[in-house]
């Protein structure tokens, strides 16, 4: 509750690549995007995880991450919100 998880880690969900890691200002705040590839019905597909809101950011573009790895911290787009992880797939 409140502000109580601000600077938690964030880990990264799979291995992938980082394809953003930077502050997009606005609503967003610091935003990490990590691209996983995997094989599905002998296909290769693509997904995305997204991190926002962060207070830091630990990885850099174009990194290799693996799962568990920390690619930032909880935050709170410079007190826009409560503190939170904005997470998509």
């Amino acid at each position: 509750g409140g502000n109580s998880d601000l600077g938690d880690p964030v880990y990264s969900v799979a291995h992938g690549i980082v394809v953003l890691a930077r502050d997009m200002r606005m609503a967003w705040g610091n935003l990490v995007i990590v691209r996983h590839t995997f094989i599905e019905d002998n296909q290769r597909k693509v997904v995305d995880s997204v991190y926002a809101h962060l207070e830091k950011i630990t990885v850099k573009e174009g990194q290799q991450v693996v799962r568990g790895q920390q690619v930032g911290t909880i935050g709170n787009n410079r007190g826009m919100y409560r503190a939170h992880l904005h997470f998509e797939l």
